[in-house]
């Protein structure tokens, strides 16, 4: 997964300026549909560290997006906020031919100005491109099975309960920058 270098340097690196502007909603995530910013929710602030800016597909089949944003804390250690990067989770469909990937999650860690607009994500999603390299190893390969040597009791499902078999593969966290 590629990022082109001049759109990272704009939109992430930013040109070193100390303060930023940066959308403010760090209490909750503002969820929807569509344009799923509500900017009364979100206001937009002066930041003199890293913007964390966070997009999350939190319900597929409805198509709904969550958005935060907050200005990373100052004093916390226990995570490098300072790395200005961008963070993607997604998941690669193998049984999709061309090769699907449909981004999970997107974190944005930037200290470019005003990197925290919620159309960066759209603006993202234009610029990535993903070439895959040889999956062979991930395909199914013919196998063989054998009777255990030991008797095993057989499992059931809880009544109410269904079993299915996935056939995505997950593709995570993957820095670009």
């Amino acid at each position: 997964m590629r990022l082109p270098e001049s759109w990272l340097n704009a939109n992430i690196l930013g040109t070193g300026q100390p303060v930023r502007d940066c959308h403010e909603c760090p209490n909750a995530a503002q969820c929807g549909t569509t344009d799923f910013i509500d900017a009364s929710r979100c206001p937009i602030r002066s930041c003199n560290t890293t913007c964390v800016v966070l997009d999350t597909v939190d319900d597929p089949e409805n198509n709904l997006l969550c958005y935060r944003s907050y200005c990373a804390p100052s004093t916390d250690q226990s995570f490098d906020y300072d790395t200005p990067r961008v963070e993607i989770e997604g998941i690669l469909y193998f049984s999709k031919q061309p090769f699907i990937i449909d981004l999970w999650e997107t974190d944005i860690f930037c200290r470019a100005d005003d990197c925290s607009r919620p159309e960066l994500f759209k603006e993202l999603r234009s610029q990535l491109t993903a070439t895959p390299g040889d999956l062979s190893p991930f395909y199914p390969i013919s196998t063989t099975s054998s009777q255990p040597s030991v008797t095993q009791s057989a499992t059931t499902n809880p009544e109410g309960t269904q079993s299915t078999t996935s056939n995505a593969s997950i593709f995570t966290r993957i820095n670009l920058f």
